[in-house]
């Protein structure tokens, strides 16, 4: 037999082989429905004989292998049916005489035929040649579904009657002595001289007939008949050295058991298009495979007859057995190589159905090695078979292997017409067994999946394959997959060699970012270039200080930021905001996106036409195009875009042309360290821009913590010695679009740590500015910033308590102290930030505006100060003595001059006692602050304390600062405040202040304190607060100590009023749980004329808990 046929399994042994062809050419789009339909019988019921037939259909069987007949009944033509339509008399004649001829060639084992005539109206005649024998059926159309189904079942039915009669004719009982010698067609010519007349020869006869009964038994539904003589021939057979014959007992005998054992695997039609079989494009004589086979994926239980019942009938493992004693002796005729392929397929498909896979693919390996004469195009036949079987197996990459061969044997030296197109179809099928996919999103970025040497193969053969067939497009489409999934597995020379290759299919026909469709239906993605070049990093970047817009906040709502706390050890002193880092961008104003690429080849890549794809808003971006470098270290580059309006601008990629390609780069393909999936920025309308200048040198280098450098728009910087003034003054210029309607200025230190009056040493009036509105484009405004270094108070000072008695000095607990500085003290640099605000329109919680950050630098050289002050009394009870003590901290001589004294001379390092009279201050009652009070104390005390002075050797004048005396709070009350006196008892005794107080654990102390008002003046409002806490002696203490003693009473006590000579009393418990040393803080607070003062008894308490 010259042809396999691939699709065979053991259950076409018991269907009988039926031929369908179509007569009219160029219909064939009707015939495959019609074939489709008539396909859908494939089992017939016979009544009369309780039996069902089956049937399978082909539309080509070769004459070859219709001679094998006698052999294998299945393989023999019994019915052929024609299809044809009529249009007129003439061109059916014509198709008429074509279905005789063919008639003709199958005759020695045609059953019956039938012609089916399309298209025929009712009333139409239609008669064959005289002595013709085939039955005409007529059709109207081709959608006459049900009659065409009946015409076949009869067709079918009269095909089993002739096959019933033959068998009978057949049979054991009606046969001589020496049956008639069924010959298979490689055996004639062995016959030549054969003897007839031995006894050999008869039980060949006798075998050989008994097989060909049991074929027929099996093709007429009865395969339990079937074994039975399955076995007896293959007892001849065996005996009379009837190797061929035998093989084709056994696998008989195995076709009918499976039959028997598994009655429901029968066949189930599966309808397949024409162009959906590699193998039928490539057979060499169009072998169809429209009409295959569905089986189940295992084996269902055995039917119900056990071994008793069913005589003869083999075990599943005996098959397998007699498939391999089958194949052996096919192995012994070189000749029946088909035979024997065909064979194995079947038993490999038994295999796979019962799971069996190890047993399964030793049978496949062996087709591989079976000696078949075969053309080139019948081996693609055969590889493309094998593929199909390991599919079914289960091995998907030894199946894409042998559809690789198939691929290579449709382009071998061996072929007159090498056929690429086939060769590219079987290369793209094999893709998937290697893990291959032409979508590059199915390839895990960072890992290897599969086989990446073989991998690169196959991809660069289906390159090769693609422009051998003539499609550019394709050829580049693989190459950049190739590149793209493969190119960590290449080597330095791989990659310069594919890179190179890439940029030389790119420059005929370059690589689009659009799906690409064949003509075969199928449709390639879009490959972008991820790794080329790679992003290390991708970041929309905010404007400029001066250019970046902020969202309005508050004075009130900046507070609620910071908590419910007062204070926290994670509290940040800075005042940068989430605004400062969230990128919005502003209509009409040129963005930057930052990213980070590294170039992985080695040599320089050129990267043309990259622009960022941007959603949501209408923008212009701007093309860009560089080199990058050959180096491992990345480049940033910076890539702009213009929004046109406001809205929700998202970024999801950016686009670049490499190598040829135009790759379509999404952020959510990049790995989350590298980018987001989406950056979302927010766009917001056009703003003014203004631009600041001074009359002042700029700061040399800026250190600030309360404002970021970068967001400094300008600085300016002065030199002064501490008590003198100077004026900055700034230049503001509208050079944006937009109108400046709305401005405030506000000022903060550029450090964290508070200088103690900004505000006064640089001062402003933010009128100038705001009578300037609206500030058009091109108009400009001059604001002037007074510095007055007379004020400043140096931050390297040490403390003391004021003068006084412990018991009778009002004095306010607060942070810093009086007046004892460091004589060491070189000069210091005070600097603050101007942050002016303004935007088009009203500021508003949900208004965008733009900030202009000046820094405002004096270096303060030092100069005089006050070291200590004292006050005395004078000889009217109206007016005090103050005593200052002043230090020239200068490396300069200086001059002090006063309008109470004559002139000073301080050398260097030098101090000088100097006493002013000042009388003493009424407090304001009614009507005024504190602050009010705090302001006419200072404008009181600079009155009667003016000092100035002069330095001859540089010319420069100035003032004392007497900042420092004037915010004083122990100097305030010594002057304005009345006097209150403490009296302290413990137990009954009085207490002298900063003696020790033993006392016992669990001794109640009894401590009564009396406080008398000896003022002039009645204190409001009076509560006295005690808090026990222990002193570590190292600068902490510990106020949470209610486990080591207790307190009965309360600790904090509203006293009223106290009038002038009068008194108040405060009694508490405190009782000692451990031994240890304890101290007492007494603390009274109360309001003279709305001033609100605090009194302390100094120094605390101490108690000594002994055991």
């Amino acid at each position: 037999m010259s042809f396999a046929e691939y699709t065979q399994t053991a259950e076409d042994h018991c269907c009988m082989l039926i031929l369908v062809r179509p007569l009219t050419v160029g219909r064939w789009t009707e015939f495959q429905k019609v074939y489709e339909r008539m396909s859908s019988v494939r089992e017939v019921f016979i009544p009369e004989s309780h039996r069902t037939v089956h049937v399978r259909y082909r539309r080509i069987v070769p004459v070859e292998n219709n001679a094998w007949g006698d052999f294998q009944v299945h393989r023999k033509v019994v019915g052929i049916l024609g299809v044809t339509d009529f249009t007129d008399e003439d061109s059916f004649t014509v198709n008429r005489e074509t279905f005789n001829r063919l008639r003709e060639k199958y005759d020695k084992t045609l059953f019956d035929s039938r012609l089916l005539v399309f298209g025929v109206e009712d009333g139409s005649t239609l008669t064959l040649p005289t002595g013709g024998v085939t039955g005409v059926k007529s059709f109207p159309n081709i959608n006459i579904g049900y009659e065409l189904e009946e015409v076949i079942k009869e067709f079918i039915v009269s095909l089993f009657w002739v096959l019933e009669s033959k068998r009978l004719d057949r049979s054991i009982d009606r046969m001589g002595e020496r049956g008639q010698l069924l010959m298979a067609p490689i055996e004639k010519k062995d016959m030549v001289g054969m003897d007839t007349e031995t006894r050999v020869f008869k039980k060949r006869c006798q075998g050989r007939v008994r097989k060909h009964v049991a074929d027929l038994c099996l093709l007429a539904g009865l395969p339990s008949e079937a074994t039975t003589h399955y076995h007896t021939a293959a007892d001849l057979l065996r005996s009379s050295n009837d190797w061929l014959w035998l093989a084709g007992c056994l696998e008989g005998l195995c076709a009918a058991s499976v039959v028997i054992r598994f009655p429901n695997q029968g066949p189930v039609k599966k309808l397949t298009t024409l162009s959906s079989s590699v193998s039928e494009r490539l057979s060499a004589y169009n072998l169809e495979s429209k009409t295959t086979y569905h089986r189940a994926t295992s084996l269902p239980a055995p039917s119900n007859s056990s071994d008793g019942k069913v005589k003869n009938c083999l075990t599943p493992s005996e098959i397998i057995d007699k498939y391999h004693d089958a194949l052996l002796q096919y192995g012994k005729y070189k000749n029946a190589g088909v035979i024997e392929m065909e064979c194995t397929i079947k038993a490999a498909r038994v295999l796979i159905v019962q799971k069996n896979r190890v047993d399964a693919s030793e049978f496949l390996n062996n087709v591989a090695y079976i000696n078949v004469q075969l053309s080139e195009q019948e081996r693609v036949q055969r590889f493309c078979a094998l593929s199909s079987l390991y599919t079914e197996l289960g091995f998907s990459r030894k199946a894409s292997f042998f559809k690789r061969i198939a691929a290579m044997t449709c382009v071998s030296p061996a072929q007159d017409k090498p056929n690429w197109s086939a060769c590219y179809n079987l290369l793209f099928d094999a893709m998937c067994g290697y893990r291959l996919s032409v979508d590059p999103k199915d390839y895990p970025r960072g890992k290897v999946c599969g086989w990446p040497a073989i991998q690169i193969r196959v991809l660069h053969e289906l390159v090769y394959a693609a422009r051998k067939m003539g499609n550019p497009a394709v050829a580049v489409r693989h190459m950049s997959l190739l590149i793209e999934t493969m190119f960590d597995q290449l080597s330095t020379s791989e990659q310069t060699e594919m890179t190179t290759s890439l940029v030389n299919y790119t420059s005929k026909c370059p690589g689009l970012p659009v799906p690409l469709a064949m003509d075969t239906g199928l449709i390639l993605p879009p490959v972008s270039l991820y790794s080329i070049p790679t992003v290390r990093l991708f970041r929309p970047l905010n404007l400029a200080s001066s250019l970046h817009p902020r969202l309005y906040v508050t004075q009130s709502t900046s507070e609620d930021t910071h908590g419910p706390f007062i204070y926290s050890p994670h509290q940040s002193y800075t005042q940068y905001t989430d605004d400062d880092n969230k990128v919005v961008w502003v209509a009409g104003c040129t963005a930057e996106v930052s990213l980070s690429l590294l170039n992985p080849l080695p040599s320089q890549l050129i990267i043309t036409k990259m622009v960022l794809l941007v959603e949501g808003v209408e923008f212009e971006a701007v093309p860009a195009t560089f080199t990058l470098p050959q180096s491992p270290t990345p480049v940033t580059v910076t890539l702009l875009v213009t929004p046109t309006t406001p809205g929700v601008l998202n970024i999801i990629g950016y686009r670049c042309d490499v190598l040829g390609i135009s790759s379509i780069c999404k952020l959510k393909e990049l790995p989350l360290s590298v980018s987001e999936p989406v950056h979302t920025v927010t766009v917001v309308q056009c703003l003014p821009l203004l631009t600041a200048t001074t009359n002042l040198p700029a700061i040399a280098s800026v250190s600030a913590d309360r404002v970021r450098v970068s967001h400094v728009t300008t600085t300016a910087a002065v030199s002064a010695y501490a008590g003198q003034r100077t004026v900055c003054s700034v230049v503001f210029e509208n050079v944006g679009v937009e109108p400046v309607d709305n401005i405030e200025l506000s000022l903060t230190p550029v450090k964290s740590k508070a200088v103690t009056g900004l505000s006064e040493i640089l001062m402003w009036d933010v009128g100038q500015l705001t009578q300037a509105l609206p500030l058009s484009c091109g108009d400009t405004v001059t604001l002037d910033i007074h510095i007055d270094t007379s004020i400043y108070i140096p931050d390297t000072r040490t403390y003391r308590t004021g003068p006084g008695s412990a018991t009778s000095t009002p004095v306010r607990e607060m942070s810093r102290g009086d007046l004892h500085y460091n004589t060491t003290q070189d000069r210091s640099v005070v600097a603050g930030v101007f942050k002016l605000l303004y935007t088009c329109g009203d500021f508003g919680p949900d208004t965008y505006h733009r900030t202009l950050n000046i820094i405002v630098s004096a270096d303060i050289k030092p100069a005089l100060v006050l070291t200590h002050w004292n006050v005395l009394p004078a000889q009217s009870c109206n007016v005090v003595n103050v005593v200052l003590d002043i230090f020239n901290q200068s490396y300069n001589e200086v001059i002090v001059q006063s309008t109470q004294n004559t002139d000073l001379v301080l050398k260097n390092a030098e101090t000088r006692r100097l006493v002013l009279e000042v009388p003493r201050m009424t407090p304001i009652t009614t009507g005024h602050t504190p602050s009010d009070q705090r302001e006419a104390f200072r404008r009181h005390m600079s009155e009667y304390l003016n000092i100035r002075w002069t330095m001859p050797s540089t010319s420069d004048e100035g003032t004392v600062p007497l900042h420092t005396l004037t915010d004083n709070t122990a100097l305030f009350s010594v002057i304005s405040a009345p006097n209150i006196t403490w009296g302290v008892c413990l137990n009954g005794e009085n207490y002298e202040s900063g003696s020790v107080c033993d006392v016992s654990v669990g001794q109640t102390l009894t401590v009564d304190v009396t406080i008398t008002n000896s003022g002039t003046t009645d204190v409001s409002d009076v509560v006295m607060t005690t808090e026990p806490y222990q002193d570590f002696e190292n600068g902490s203490v510990d106020t949470d100590i209610s486990d080591l003693l207790m307190c009965v009473g309360t600790n904090k006590q509203p006293l009223g009023t106290i009038c002038s000579e009068h008194s108040a009393t405060h009694r508490q418990v405190i009782v000692c749980f451990y031994a240890g040393v304890f101290k007492l803080s007494l603390k009274l607070t109360g309001s003279v004329s709305c001033d609100l003062i605090e009194w302390a008894f100094s120094p605390h308490l101490i108690l000594n808990s002994q055991i």
